[in-house]
């Protein structure tokens, strides 16, 4: 379980967010992807665990529309298995709260970037990308350099860039998120948006 400590140094971090917080995640070009936070040049891929959930923080500097989520599969899933995707609200403790959107599914059974069309207009402000798979598929992830979240209390090389909760189930995404069974240090199955405006 994330420990106490760990949400009071979100609800400090949250605190500190004004207009100029997400300014260097602005876009300058419109119609490409969006990734949640700075990450390394180098990306990395992860096997996703199945019915386990996960949400990443996603910086919007600005109101845009966003027009698709996306994710690639680097290694197929068994046959029929699926990838559900949406966005979630950022709760009062710094974890993901209200669902805003679930997206839907696509099939992880095959290589490829995968895509949901979908129209969701988004305010400045920080928000949760989410993903859960039916199977195990790998999909590209990505190491952030710096995420709104911070670092875990006990061990300082340790930037949490993701939080997941087991047992959830790929059927509906849950409304509210849940408490998270754990943080995460890198990205897992990393996916992006484009916007449109």
């Amino acid at each position: 379980m994330v420990s106490r400590t760990d949400k009071d140094l979100f609800k400090r971090h949250l605190g500190a967010i004004n207009p100029h917080t997400f300014e260097l995640m602005s876009e300058p070009k419109l119609g490409v992807p969006i990734f949640p936070y700075p990450v390394l040049t180098s990306a990395t891929t992860r096997a996703m665990t199945a019915n386990r959930l996960f949400g990443v923080p996603l910086c919007i500097s600005r109101a845009m529309t966003l027009d698709e989520l996306l994710i690639e599969v680097t290694g197929a899933g068994a046959g029929s298995t699926y990838a559900r995707m949406g966005i979630y609200l950022v709760g009062p403790d710094g974890y993901p709260g209200a669902l805003l959107i679930d997206a839907g599914t696509v099939l992880t059974d095959g290589v490829a970037v995968k895509s949901l069309a979908i129209t969701q207009d988004l305010t400045g402000g920080l928000y949760f990308l989410a993903v859960i798979c039916s199977g195990t598929p790998t999909i590209r992830g990505h190491k952030p350099t710096w995420t709104p979240l911070g670092g875990k209390s006990t061990s300082l090389d340790f930037i949490i860039a993701s939080v997941y909760l087991d047992g959830a189930n790929p059927a509906a995404l849950p409304d509210p998120f849940g408490t998270p069974t754990d943080i995460y240090h890198e990205g897992f199955g990393q996916y992006a948006l484009s916007s449109l405006n």
